[in-house]
């Protein structure tokens, strides 16, 4: 699954959590969860992008 949320993100970042779950046929919490905790990113204007200040500790 979270194969499938990464080609959907990496063919158009502008994507909303809901058009994702609703294309998945998964709840938008479960898609929160995959976008926030494992491909780190958080949400800025309405948008989910990389949490740089993550990458910059790494």
């Amino acid at each position: 699954m979270t194969d499938t949320v990464r080609d959907l993100i990496k063919s158009d970042r502008r994507l909303t959590v809901r058009y994702i779950a609703e294309e998945l046929s998964i709840g938008t919490t479960m898609v929160y969860r995959l976008l926030t905790k494992d491909f780190k990113m958080r949400k800025v204007r309405s948008r989910l992008v990389p949490n740089l200040s993550l990458m910059k500790n790494e």
